[in-house]
């Protein structure tokens, strides 16, 4: 049988959404989705960040991070301020309420990671974290 042009791309793209709606599903008490925990995750290792770092950390693009951040800060879960350095830029951080949350986020993505990756043994999971780095770093120095 002849091997599809698109074979690991079409398995890491099935795999991507399956993982996105069961995180959506396991989330929703939190009124978060897989598009938007992180960003609780990620603000809540620090008191504030600029919102160009946070672009940085996330890896999207700014317009993606400003939307999510918007919902987030609908939701009352982050706070969104003028730096008092430099005008032109943002300060983001938690709220009281987004702090709240990190406990919570954190549990149900270790399940689900943990459930995930229930079948593989520790050196698969640390040969499969290797190998996701090489092809980010592959990724990244594409001309696509």
């Amino acid at each position: 049988m002849p091997k599809e042009p698109d074979e690991l791309l079409s398995r890491v793209n099935i795999l991507a959404r399956h993982i996105q709606h069961d995180l959506d599903v396991a989330l929703a008490p939190t009124t978060l989705s897989a598009s938007n925990y992180y960003f609780i995750l990620k603000l809540g290792k620090v008191d504030e960040m600029r919102q160009e770092t946070l672009f940085k950390t996330i890896h999207l693009n700014p317009s993606n991070v400003t939307r999510r951040l918007a919902q987030l800060i609908a939701l009352g879960l982050v706070a969104k301020r003028r730096s008092d350095e430099d005008k032109r830029a943002w300060i983001i951080s938690l709220t009281p309420k987004g702090r709240r949350l990190i406990p919570m986020v954190t549990q149900i993505v270790a399940d689900y990671e943990a459930t995930l990756t229930a079948k593989l043994s520790e050196a698969n999971k640390i040969e499969f974290v290797r190998m996701l780095d090489v092809l980010n770093e592959t990724e990244k120095g594409s001309e696509f």
